[in-house]
């Protein structure tokens, strides 16, 4: 059946090329299994877009003008045969499945001849995950993948109605307060990919450490944290210090680990309670985390929010290609991933060693370590800075600065977290407000850099 809808489109199209409309967005030339059907469809496609006439004659002439064959008489018996184009709608689907269906066999084929080669399960079967991921649900109804803008206005005012219901969130809070109040009442929504960038101990784990617990304990919704760098209980001491406020040397003082058992206990409950979960597996590949993100959104329809901590220690696939280069791949690949999802993406990365020759150490965007990409991709970009790394004496004290350099939906400011025992918090507004004082008055002394360059606190 797959040659005889072939060879209808073919014959219908040559003989009223006006019907080019109905397959043009559905079917390539590659979705033809003839050769001759390929060619025809090809030269029909480009002769179309040109303007010029089409039938079987000028097609024919154009596929030899470009080094084909003499196709002459094998069109002229597809436009005799057809006798009418009333049912091509369905003969362009029917082309467009078996194609489908031909490339699934293929990519089955592929992945059979994998598993049987030689090698390491696991990674057999990570080549057989990336052979079938490629495979799309094509769309072969043949409707019209674009929106009228009556259907987009309706889709906006259901929103509009449900962040009416004071009872939702209106977006995602980080709970961090300064940082919320610079984001505004949009705060974090789904589809956001938002950079946290710093130098190698910026406080980058310790923020993404405190959003994510917001997110899942405040907020009750889903969050999944790829720990890269730290071990599942490495990175749960970690939570329960910023629950509990507990000072993260108690886990390595016998004497005081027993004293605290209790606090301990006591912040561990709602985390431990939460739907919030980690996949602690070192050097991921894209592959793998995609696979964990969709099990834990089928789990969790309402998921909220993934974080990955951090994106340099991923496995990615460099042949042939710059470092940069594949790091960019796998930034597009997580933008994808959560649209797909539904979720806020948020990406920890290390910035270089070129914010520390400046006079002004704090990181810029372009300071991301060889993913430059990321900061064109990202909706958010947030640089930490932390002064007390360079200057023990600085008036801020262990004040880390939230700099947010980039703000696709709203304006830009920075927000301010200090580090305590192993935990951060907000300042209260009388406290930051002398520091700040301090350090302007310290600054005019020295007629140095001012404070808060990196856009200043909005609150």
């Amino acid at each position: 059946m797959s040659i005889e809808s072939e060879n209808y489109v073919i014959g219908g199209l040559l003989d009223h090329p006006e019907c080019f409309a109905e397959s043009s967005g559905v079917l390539t030339a590659e979705d033809f299994s003839s050769s001759i059907n390929r060619s025809a469809y090809k030269a029909i496609e480009v002769m179309t877009e040109r303007g010029d006439g089409v039938d079987f004659a000028t097609v024919s002439s154009y596929i030899i003008d470009n080094g084909g064959e003499d196709l002459f008489g094998a069109l002229g018996e597809l436009v005799r045969a057809s006798t009418s184009v009333s049912n091509i709608r369905t003969h362009i689907k029917r082309v467009k499945g078996k194609s489908i269906e031909r490339e699934a066999l293929f990519k089955l084929s592929n992945a059979i001849s994998i598993i049987n080669g030689e090698g390491e399960t696991s990674e057999k079967m990570e080549s057989v995950l990336a052979e079938v991921s490629c495979l799309e649900a094509n769309d072969t109804s043949g409707k019209p993948l674009f929106k009228t803008m009556r259907e987009v206005y309706q889709k906006l005012m259901a929103e509009l109605d449900e962040r009416q219901d004071s009872s939702l969130p209106n977006g995602i809070s980080t709970g961090i307060e300064t940082l919320d109040m610079i984001l505004g009442a949009r705060g974090l929504r789904p589809r956001d990919f938002m950079i946290i960038g710093a130098r190698p101990a910026g406080g980058k784990s310790m923020v993404s450490a405190k959003m994510a617990l917001h997110v899942a304990i405040e907020m009750q919704k889903p969050v999944l944290v790829f720990s890269l760098e730290m071990g599942d209980t490495e990175l749960m001491q970690r939570f329960i210090s910023q629950m509990g406020h507990i000072n993260s040397g108690v886990f390595y003082d016998g004497a005081q680990l027993y004293e605290k058992t209790g606090l301990i206990h006591n912040a561990a409950t709602p985390i431990v309670n939460s739907s919030l979960v980690i996949d602690d597996r070192p050097s991921l590949t894209f592959a793998q985390l995609a696979k964990s993100a969709r099990q834990f959104k089928k789990l969790h329809p309402d998921a909220a929010m993934i974080v990955l901590d951090y994106i340099m220690l991923m496995k990615v696939d460099s042949q042939g290609k710059r470092q940069d280069q594949a790091y960019g791949d796998v930034s597009q690949s997580l933008i994808a991933l959560g649209k797909e999802l539904n979720v806020v993406m948020v990406i920890l990365s290390q910035c270089n060693k070129s914010c520390e020759s400046r006079n002004d150490k704090r990181p810029i965007a372009s300071d991301l370590k060889e993913i430059s990409q990321l900061e064109a991709d990202a909706t958010h970009v947030m640089m930490l800075f932390n002064e007390s790394a360079y200057n023990e004496d600085t008036p801020m004290g262990k004040t880390v600065e939230l700099i947010l350099r980039k703000n696709r939906h709203g304006g830009l400011g920075t927000g301010y977290q200090e580090i305590k025992g192993g935990w951060m918090e907000d300042i209260s507004h009388g406290e930051l407000n002398s520091r700040l004082k301090k350090v302007e008055e310290k600054n005019e002394e020295k007629n140095g850099y001012s404070y808060g360059s990196g856009g200043g606190f909005n609150g």
